[in-house]
């Protein structure tokens, strides 16, 4: 909300002509955290995205919107160690 409307809206001209990567491509192991409440990258497009990378894991977290990491700091920094600690 701190993003000047000019800054928002060269960011999403920038997004609208971004090339989506090969996600079939990605050969490490990747963790995909999201919420269930999130709206501006729903939770179906990244179970979707997990299935695509091969060596992925995905967590769902329940009452939690687009911002995870701060909604939820201890059970995201929980998933990522165990998430290292498997890898």
């Amino acid at each position: 909300m701190r993003q000047s409307v000019e800054g928002y809206a060269r960011t999403c001209e920038a997004l609208a002509g971004a090339m989506p990567a090969d996600v079939h491509q990605i050969q490490c192991p990747a963790l995909l955290i999201t919420g269930d409440e999130d709206q501006t990258a729903p939770p179906q497009q990244s179970r979707l995205l997990a299935k695509a990378i091969a060596r992925s894991r995905f967590i769902l977290l329940s009452r939690v919107a687009h911002m995870t990491r701060l909604e939820r700091p201890r059970e995201v920094k929980q998933a990522l160690l165990n998430f290292y600690l498997d890898n």
